[in-house]
């Protein structure tokens, strides 16, 4: 028991509002916010008072996939009614009820996980909060690529700065005009032996000023146009596995 609480406190805590919808009987649900969220648990405001150990059943979207609605099983260890100054701050009245998840499956481990990372990272500079608006994680991490100009049928090597599942920013030899097609393969530190075939567009093509290597270079902005199903689910599947990583560090690091 003492071990299980000492992994409470470990567990990474971000704090964060959303509704999720919970009931105690699948007959009916009511709406609650939550407050807070970890890789164990939710903090959240309810309608009612709870006694420990109810269990509850939870119904909710993360902000990072809006597509999926995560359905899962809470064990009450705190219910309490909030205090006046904190009730303000919510139009939701009620009290403060703090839930363990039981049973997570894995792939809801990961939407917690990943969405915890990003909240995290979205300030460090490891997404692009503007990728994320348009609906896509983008991180910044250089990565080995080769690329073609379709015409020419010669393949450079050079480096990816940033990805997404939507389009990526590479360091070039020589600018393109937009719309140019270009054709990349791309392996991933995640599936080292899959090479992912790539179509590409070009937004733009500026000279990169920071570059610190020989010669001119220029970061090219490419939005992804060809792509097998296959090759979006490693990609999806990197990006996952990249903030997954960065989590665990900084719970190394003593995060609390």
């Amino acid at each position: 028991m003492e071990n299980h609480k000492q992994e409470r406190r470990r567990a990474v805590r971000i704090k964060k509002s959303f509704f999720v919808q919970y009931s105690d009987n699948a007959a009916s649900w009511d709406m609650g916010l939550v407050k807070d969220i970890s890789e164990v648990g939710i903090c959240m405001i309810t309608g009612a008072m709870f006694a420990v150990n109810t269990q509850l059943s939870l119904r909710f979207k993360l902000p990072t996939n809006l597509r999926e609605v995560m359905r899962i099983s809470g064990r009450v260890v705190d219910s309490k009614k909030r205090s006046d100054k904190f009730s303000m701050e919510s139009s939701i009245s009620g009290c403060l009820t703090k839930i363990e998840f039981i049973d997570l499956n894995q792939k809801q481990e990961e939407s917690i996980r990943i969405y915890l990372a990003s909240s995290i990272f979205k300030d460090s500079s490891l997404c692009n909060e503007k990728a994320e608006k348009r609906g896509s994680r983008r991180i910044n991490k250089r990565l080995t690529i080769q690329y073609e100009n379709a015409p020419a049928y010669k393949w450079d090597i050079s480096a990816v700065t940033s990805l997404s599942e939507t389009g990526m920013c590479v360091a070039t030899s020589e600018s393109f005009l937009p719309d140019t097609i270009l054709r990349f393969r791309l392996k991933l530190p995640s599936s080292p032996f899959q090479a992912i075939e790539i179509g590409g567009r070009v937004v733009s093509s500026q000279k990169n000023t920071f570059s610190k290597t020989k010669g001119t270079s220029y970061l090219t902005r490419i939005e992804i146009v060809n792509l097998h199903p296959e090759g979006k689910d490693l990609i999806i599947h990197y990006i996952n596995w990249f903030f997954a990583k960065k989590l665990d560090k900084q719970k190394e690091g003593g995060v609390k």
